[in-house]
C-alpha cells in the first residue's frame, strides 16, 4: 500500500430534528466538520512471497502514514423564529501535529484561544523537557476577543529527582485593557505544589493566600491513604512517627485484618491532627477504594 487512510469513518457532519407526532421533522441544529491531513515519512516494510528460499522471496515496499487534523467545525442552530445562528471554529496546528489554536466566530465576535508548549519557550526547564520528547502537554494558554486578552494561564515545571513536575500555576489578572503583547506582565501565582517525594508523588500544594493540603501516599507509594487540609509538611514532622506507622500498615494491607489494623492506625494520623481536616482511604489494590471516611469522620 502507498497510504494507510484513516480518515475514513469520521464524522463528517451531525443533524439534529424536532419530533412531531413521533416523527423527525424539522432540523434544528447541524454540526459539520472538516479536516485535514499531515503524512509521515515513507516507511520502509517487507512481505514474503509464501516461499522463503532467497532474499529475493521478501518483497520490499514503502508506505506513508496519514494524520488527520480536525481544522474547522460548523455549527448552524435554528431558532424557533426561523432564524439561524451559525458558529464558526477553526483549528490550527503546529508542526508537532498538536493544536496550536481554536477561533470562534459568532455575532461578529471573534474569541481565540492560543496554546504553548515546552518547545516554545527557551528556559532550561522547558529545553529539558524538549529534550526528552515531553512536549504535548501545555505550558500557557492564552484567550482574545477582538484581539484583546482576556484570560492568560501559565504552568512552571522545575526537576525533582530527574522527574519534571509542576510547581506554580500564575493566572493573570487585569485592572485595564491589555493587548498581547504585554499579558506577561500581569501574572500572578494562585497555586503552588510546594512538596513531591522521590518517586513524584504530590506530598503538598496551596492556594496562594489560602491553608496547604498534604498527602500521605500508601500501599507502596501507588494511593494517597490520607488527605490533611489545613496541614503543612512542617506540620507533618511532629507527627512523622504516626504517618510512618499508617504508611506500613497500608503496605502489608493484603486481608480484611490488615485492612482493619490500617483503619486504627489512619484513626490515630486523625488523633494526631485535630487542627486539620482529615478524610483517609483504604484500598484493594488494582481494584479500587474500599474505604473513604470524611473529616466527621
Amino acid at each position: 500500500p502507498s497510504f494507510l487512510i484513516y480518515r475514513n469513518g469520521l464524522i463528517k457532519s451531525i443533524e439534529k430534528f424536532k419530533m412531531y407526532a413521533g416523527q423527525l421533522r424539522t432540523l434544528v441544529e447541524k454540526d459539520e466538520f472538516s479536516y485535514a491531513s499531515t503524512y509521515s515519512n515513507f516507511i520502509q516494510a517487507f512481505r514474503d512471497r509464501g516461499q522463503k528460499r532467497w532474499d529475493s522471496d521478501l518483497l520490499r515496499y514503502y508506505y506513508k502514514v496519514e494524520w488527520p487534523l480536525k481544522t474547522k467545525l460548523t455549527n448552524t442552530l435554528q431558532t424557533d423564529d426561523g432564524k439561524s445562528i451559525v458558529t464558526e471554529t477553526n483549528y490550527t496546528y503546529n508542526t508537532k501535529d498538536l493544536i496550536q489554536s481554536t477561533t470562534y466566530n459568532v455575532d461578529n465576535t471573534q474569541i481565540i484561544e492560543k496554546v504553548k508548549y515546552p518547545f516554545d519557550f527557551s528556559d532550561s526547564v522547558n529545553s529539558a523537557l524538549t529534550a526528552k520528547n515531553i512536549i504535548g502537554t501545555p505550558v500557557e494558554s492564552i484567550t482574545l476577543k477582538n484581539n484583546i486578552v482576556t484570560q492568560a494561564t501559565k504552568t512552571e515545571y522545575f526537576n525533582n529527582f530527574g522527574l519534571y513536575l509542576p510547581r506554580t500555576i500564575y493566572k493573570t489578572e487585569f485592572d485595564t485593557t491589555v493587548a498581547e503583547a504585554n499579558y506577561a506582565s500581569y501574572y500572578k501565582p494562585v497555586m503552588s505544589f510546594d512538596h513531591y517525594n522521590n518517586k513524584g508523588k504530590l506530598l503538598q500544594f496551596k492556594n496562594v493566600n489560602g491553608p496547604s493540603t498534604y498527602y500521605v501516599w500508601g500501599y507502596n507509594d501507588q494511593y494517597p491513604i490520607a488527605k490533611l487540609e489545613n496541614f503543612s509538611a512542617i506540620d507533618a514532622t511532629g507527627i512523622q512517627s504516626i504517618i510512618t506507622e499508617a504508611v506500613n500498615a497500608s503496605n502489608k494491607d493484603a486481608s480484611p485484618a490488615l485492612e482493619n489494623a490500617l483503619r486504627t492506625a489512619l484513626a490515630n494520623l486523625r488523633d494526631a491532627a485535630p487542627n486539620a481536616m482529615v478524610t483517609t482511604y483504604t484500598y484493594d489494590p488494582l481494584i479500587g477504594v474500599t474505604s473513604i471516611t470524611d473529616p466527621k469522620g
